[in-house]
């Protein structure tokens, strides 16, 4: 069973090794740092346990029979800016036989304050998979990252609510 909640912020420290390892075996396989496990933790654990305590950045856990398999952080900002920060899913539970990335949005828009009108994300230029996923949520790029190693996306909210609506058998409820 697929299920969502959102972190408490207290309780970062408890679940950030875990998700730690879910991004990293995703982005092993994207982009490596060349940094060790531990280098990379370190690095990742001190930014994120500044960065939660922002009251408008938030994480959202994804569940699957009881064990984390994912995470979503995003933050809305100036009131109307829903920034999609991270999504990692576990490999054996991407794509379309648990359906969790659908299912996910679906919980997002129970936590979404209203008056959300602008959707943005950055990706790494090395994640295609990423780049098609926001195409397909209705973002394009407008522009690169500081650095040159990313894409930033812009979307209208509407074009991401109907990305969901065309979805099959999509459902509001933080449980499956």
């Amino acid at each position: 069973m697929i299920r969502f909640e959102l972190l408490n912020k207290n309780h970062f420290s408890i679940f950030s090794s875990r998700l730690f390892a879910i991004l990293a075996n995703n982005m092993s396989q994207i982009n490596p740092s060349g940094n060790t496990y531990d280098e990379d933790y370190a690095l990742w654990h001190n930014a994120n346990s500044k960065s939660i305590i922002d009251e408008t950045r938030n994480i959202i856990l994804i569940y699957f029979n009881g064990a984390v398999i994912g995470f979503f952080t995003y933050c809305i900002r100036d009131d109307e800016i829903f920034f999609m920060e991270e999504i990692q899913i576990a490999p054996q539970y991407q794509g379309k036989k648990y359906d969790v990335f659908r299912k996910l949005y679906g919980f997002i828009f129970t936590v979404l304050p209203p008056g959300i009108k602008i959707v943005k994300s950055y990706t790494n230029k090395m994640n295609h998979k990423a780049y098609r996923i926001l195409w397909h949520l209705g973002l394009h790029i407008v522009g690169e990252n500081e650095r040159g190693s990313g894409y930033r996306f812009e979307g209208s909210f509407e074009n991401l609510l109907a990305w969901y609506n065309r979805a099959p058998n999509v459902s509001t409820r933080a449980e499956e």
